[in-house]
């Protein structure tokens, strides 16, 4: 599914829920451009059963962040 949300960045934040019981559903996300995002399901599903957050985060750039397993 592609989903617009005109923000202007690929600095997004976004969860998917259910619209019966709320519970947030695991699911891929790429930014595909600076207004859209592409969400990938790892199963079929029935249109309208979810739903998606999709919030701009404030990053500072040239700020590094180490990942650490």
């Amino acid at each position: 599914y592609t989903v617009t949300h005109s923000l202007n960045s690929r600095d997004v934040a976004c969860q998917v829920y259910h619209t019966s019981n709320y519970d947030t559903v695991h699911v891929d996300v790429t930014r595909a451009t600076v207004n859209t995002v592409e969400v990938a399901f790892g199963q079929s599903v029935t249109d309208g059963d979810y739903k998606i957050l999709i919030t701009k985060t404030k990053i500072k750039y040239g700020t590094k962040f180490p990942i650490r397993s």
